[in-house]
């Protein structure tokens, strides 16, 4: 797997779901089938760590959404991912109900000075796509209202916002901005839809101010029967985020879970699949399972892995790959050298993409500990943890 195979890019979403390449079809199935059976408004939290995967997980499970509803004509590889949802499917009778879908990077808006401006744009423009805008005055006018509540800005503002970046200034309130909100929303599902799910990624990213006002909006003024929101965030990043808005002492976790009507765990991914997917499954290569040990000793995430194997594949692949290597740990006197590529270099990448108070003291000559620690984890290298380091 190339570093470009991270990028949640449209062909690595459709691709790593039709392939399975990291054994979380089952869990989009799952997920699928559980938004498909809710009939009503839920705002849902899907918690991971940074670098699991979840905008992966979040995308293809908008991508099988949309594989159901006639309204996205232009949806690429639409059989092949309906063929991929029968075998997961199996014997059970589901019927998956056409979804609207909307995915929206609060991240990359959090410039913004109010989030329901860009949220609304950007539900405009998912809309556009399935349909022109130009033809539904209807939706236009009702958008328009609810921006004017913002900005002031008329139809035809609303229509140069799909084109470009809207300014944020004089930003106002209305008294009636939730009632505008609920018939914007109404007027988008007939005939497009019978829900409207939108992701909200990377909200644990965010300024503490704008993640703050992003769910406090969406609690007060979009509450709707058919709608579901679901956030992928890291719940222990986010509640640091909301303790710098509220101070240390504030309790950010039940502060947190007064907007969220469930919170459900990421799955853990098949990492055999994974690391054959990065090329780290490489059969009785000893350098292959030193690296292995070295991301379970870190606990790196997905993307932590990728980064680390890319970094230690460049620096001591040719050294390390030599046949009358493997398995192979019995030096002689001048062959420290490959003691050193086998394991130091690939402890030391990890130290410093993880630990860098210990990776300093290590290279420092002031703490072995982290090698003794490797040593010892690594199956057919114990005696060496019994040297005084």
């Amino acid at each position: 797997m190339k570093a470009l195979d991270l990028l949640a890019t449209e062909e690595n979403i459709y691709t790593t779901f039709i392939d399975d390449a990291i054994g979380r079809d089952a869990d989009v199935f799952s997920f699928v089938s559980f938004l498909n059976s809710l009939d009503s408004g839920n705002v849902i939290a899907l918690n991971a760590r940074w670098g699991e995967g979840k905008t992966f997980f979040v995308k293809q499970t908008k991508l099988v959404l949309e594989a159901f509803n006639p309204y996205y004509e232009n949806i690429e590889h639409r059989e092949e991912i309906k063929k991929t949802w029968e075998k997961l499917r199996k014997k059970q009778e589901i019927e998956i109900q056409p979804f609207v879908t909307v995915y929206y990077d609060a991240w990359m808006n959090d410039n913004d000075e109010d989030p329901v401006l860009s949220l609304v744009l950007a539900i405009l423009q998912e809309i556009d796509g399935l349909t022109s805008l130009e033809n539904e005055r209807g939706i236009l006018d009702l958008a328009g209202n609810v921006l004017d509540c913002f900005t002031g800005r008329t139809v035809k503002g609303v229509l140069d916002s799909l084109r470009g970046t809207p300014p944020l200034e004089n930003i106002k309130k209305a008294k009636d901005l939730e009632s505008k909100i609920a018939a914007f929303f109404e007027s988008i599902l007939p005939e497009r839809g019978n829900r409207m799910v939108v992701f909200i990624d990377e909200l644990d990213r965010c300024k503490p101010d704008y993640a703050i006002h992003l769910l406090e909006r969406i609690k007060h003024y979009f509450g709707n029967e058919r709608i579901t929101f679901i956030f992928s965030l890291n719940m222990d990043e986010l509640q640091h985020t909301i303790r710098k808005f509220y101070g240390n002492d504030f309790d950010a976790c039940r502060y947190l879970e007064r907007f969220f009507d469930f919170r459900i765990e990421l799955p853990k991914p098949d990492m055999r699949r994974f690391y054959d997917g990065i090329g780290l499954e490489n059969g009785s290569w000893v350098y292959e399972s030193v690296c292995k040990q070295v991301v379970e000793m870190f606990n790196m995430g997905l993307r932590e892995i990728a980064k680390f194997y890319r970094v230690a594949k460049t620096v001591a692949y040719k050294p390390t790959h030599k046949e009358h290597d493997q398995w192979l740990f019995a030096f002689s006197d001048g062959t420290g050298r490959q003691f050193c590529f086998l394991c130091i270099v690939p402890l030391m990448i990890g130290l410093n993409m993880c630990d860098r108070p210990r990776y300093n003291k290590f290279i420092q000559g002031r703490d072995g500990s982290p090698l003794i620690e490797l040593l010892k984890i690594i199956s057919g290298l114990t005696e060496y943890a019994d040297y005084e380091i």
